[in-house]
């Protein structure tokens, strides 16, 4: 699954294949894991601890588990967004460092401009639903 042009639907692995990526429905569900990885990555390389952390500090609604984030980091390696190498020169544990590849940047890239749309449709229906609420108790009065 390499990426082929920008604005490509992609099949969510965790969900029975179905798309993501391609509007307003394509995070429903989804815990916004691949694109917080991918972003974590691209800044600089890291391994599975240290990238849940991170998440943890960024993920507002609910915690991602470590079972999930490495799930996740072994989907991207087997399908080339991301490659890893094990670190045995650092004090302490070995590691597996995980860095982000130049197919990850393109999926990168979509899931920014798709989570864009995503924010621009929310955006719209909390207007929408301000003015119907700020409606209704006139209305009511």
């Amino acid at each position: 699954m390499n990426p082929e042009e920008k604005g490509k639907c992609w099949k969510n692995p965790y969900a029975g294949g179905k798309r993501i990526g391609c509007g307003p429905g394509a995070w429903r569900g989804f815990r916004f894991l691949e694109p917080y990885i991918l972003l974590e990555l691209k800044k600089r390389a890291s391994y599975g601890y240290e990238l849940m952390e991170a998440l943890k500090r960024k993920i507002v609604h609910g915690v991602p588990d470590a079972g999930a984030v490495y799930r996740t980091l072994r989907f991207l390696e087997e399908k080339g967004f991301v490659t890893s190498t094990w670190e045995t020169k650092a004090k302490g544990p070995i590691r597996r460092y995980y860095e982000i590849t130049e197919d990850g940047k393109v999926l990168l890239d979509n899931w920014a401009e798709n989570i864009e749309k995503c924010n621009q449709t929310l955006k719209q229906f909390l207007k929408d639903y301000r003015g119907f609420k700020d409606k209704n108790k006139k209305n009511q009065k």
